[in-house]
């Protein structure tokens, strides 16, 4: 517990729910982060009327002990300000880092109402009951590629070929002509998209990273041979976002891109947690720090690092000194990030018609709702276990 502390208000802003806390014994700064809850009170009892909580806006105090807070409710907000007007010295404690729930509750405030694919994510009317006097609002239209009788696409054809060049089984294939008929119109094989989500089922084992990877190469094969005979002003862009909540699952996935030859990619996160093979096709995901260079070089001096390791590095750090592959976050057609790096500065103003998201059965609800919701997502494809058994903390 934090004794002797002072709450004084902060007069920068217009509102009156960020105050200033000031520490006398001050912690290491590693013992603090963003989005830390504070619990602040007027007494050492902590009585509910004389207490309110905050959330830390930075990553620790100052060097003078003052920390910046933002009170989590209007009421909390009430009770600091009161506090601030009759009491000099405060108790607090540090409690609980929730910097993950701030991030999904500040991203569903913001942007849930306009996610196209929310209509779809929530249910059909099937169930309305008649006493339902108001008629169902229109459903969004949504993204998807279109193609015409001058291309001269036979999608049948490119799906056989896909399936017999890849070898896809019974249910892969399946999944496969679903997805195609999802997010692809064409005169003549499907006049309108189908359902928007897909649920792909599968044990550990079962193939579904392959799958998922041959769903990609389809996808963009497909774009390139249309693209390549329309004009610039026509061609289709339809950029895929693979994600997931472990790093490990999107590089499973854009690894077996690599495998299968493709490596039309950007990679987003952190350097150490990224696979080393997956490391030449990353990009600055923070644009005002040397953090991630300094990260890259730092693994150099790891004697675990295989010759290829250290090439994959030295490409990665090369890169990043020329500044290459910041831009290709707009122009890549896929990029694979993680659900908390898709909230990085680098994504501002950044769409994906397309996410596929991996082991879905492990993931909270409002977590995954955060890329479907900052990228305006307008078809899912979602793969995973249900079965699973759920990690444990």
């Amino acid at each position: 517990m934090y004794v002797d502390c002072e709450i004084k208000g902060d007069t920068r802003y217009q509102d009156s729910t960020r105050f200033r806390l000031v520490l006398r014994n001050k912690e290491h700064h590693s013992k603090y982060s963003k989005d830390d809850i504070w619990i602040i009170s007027k007494v050492s009892t902590f009585d509910p009327s004389q207490t309110f909580l905050a959330r830390s806006i930075f990553y620790g105090p100052f060097s003078d002990g003052t920390l910046e807070v933002d009170c989590v409710s209007p009421r909390d907000a009430r009770i600091a300000n009161k506090i601030v007007s009759e009491a000099r010295y405060i108790y607090a404690l540090r409690s609980i880092s929730a910097s993950t729930e701030f991030m999904m509750l500040d991203t569903l405030e913001e942007k849930l109402d306009s996610l196209p694919l929310l209509p779809y994510i929530l249910g059909d009317r099937q169930g309305r009951k008649k006493k339902d006097l108001l008629p169902p609002a229109p459903l969004p239209t949504l993204a998807q590629i279109e193609l015409r009788r001058d291309d001269c696409i036979d999608v049948n054809a490119r799906l056989a070929e896909t399936v017999a060049r890849y070898r896809l089984n019974a249910d892969q294939e399946n999944v496969l002509r679903q997805v195609a008929a999802s997010v692809i119109t064409c005169p003549g094989w499907n006049e309108e998209s189908q359902h928007p989500v897909v649920l792909v089922h599968g044990v550990y084992g079962s193939g579904k990273s392959f799958l998922a990877a041959v769903i990609i190469l389809f996808i963009q094969e497909l774009l390139d041979t249309v693209n390549g005979h329309r004009e610039p002003e026509d061609q289709v862009q339809f950029k895929i976002l693979v994600s997931s909540m472990t790093n490990i699952a999107v590089d499973r996935i854009l690894q077996t891109l690599l495998k299968l030859g493709y490596d039309h990619f950007v990679r987003i996160g952190s350097m150490k947690k990224i696979a080393k093979n997956i490391l030449p096709y990353t990009a600055k995901a923070r644009l005002s720090s040397n953090e991630e260079l300094k990260e890259l070089e730092q693994m150099l001096d790891d004697g675990q690092n295989s010759e290829e390791d250290l090439e994959n590095i030295a490409t990665a750090i090369q890169r990043f000194r020329k500044s290459e592959g910041i831009s290709q976050i707009h122009t890549a057609p896929v990029v694979g990030t993680t659900f908390m790096s898709s909230v990085f500065d680098i994504f501002n103003g950044v769409s994906f018609p397309f996410i596929l998201i991996d082991e879905s059965s492990q993931l909270m609800e409002p977590l995954t709702m955060v890329p479907l919701t900052r990228f305006s997502c307008h078809r899912l494809l979602m793969v995973g276990d249900p079965l699973q058994v759920s990690f444990k903390v």
